[in-house]
């Protein structure tokens, strides 16, 4: 009976150990979706904030292309941090880069749209 009694003791003890392992990914998980879904919401703000920024500088650029006369401005985008950090990027990327393409007469207006955003 005794015998018996201890191999049902340890059965318990194997199944409260094998129970809490459970309990505690279960958690580990739980822990991961709401990380998931902070960082989308993290992004969704990111997403907003950058199209309202691109909307202020499209209307400054509209400002100055009107005050120029001009019918269309062009603009650079980069979409990487090597653009910005010359040598952030020390792996050269198998793929072709974009290029930017001035023509000879074109005017740079960088500067005027920089002071208008200044007046923000």
């Amino acid at each position: 009976m005794a015998a018996a009694l201890k191999t049902q003791t340890e059965a318990d003890k194997r199944n409260t150990e094998a129970l809490a392992l459970q309990q505690e990914a279960a958690a580990k998980v739980q822990e991961r979706l709401l990380k998931r879904q902070v960082l989308s919401e993290k992004k969704a703000e990111l997403d907003a904030l950058q199209a309202h920024i691109f909307n202020d500088v499209m209307g400054k650029a509209a400002k100055i292309a009107i005050l120029h006369h001009f019918t269309l401005i062009l603009v650079h985008h980069p979409q990487n941090l090597s653009a910005f950090l010359p040598g952030a990027d020390p792996v050269k990327k198998l793929q072709p880069e974009a290029g930017v393409a001035i023509g000879i007469t074109t005017q740079d207006v960088t500067d005027e749209i920089v002071q208008e955003m200044k007046n923000l």
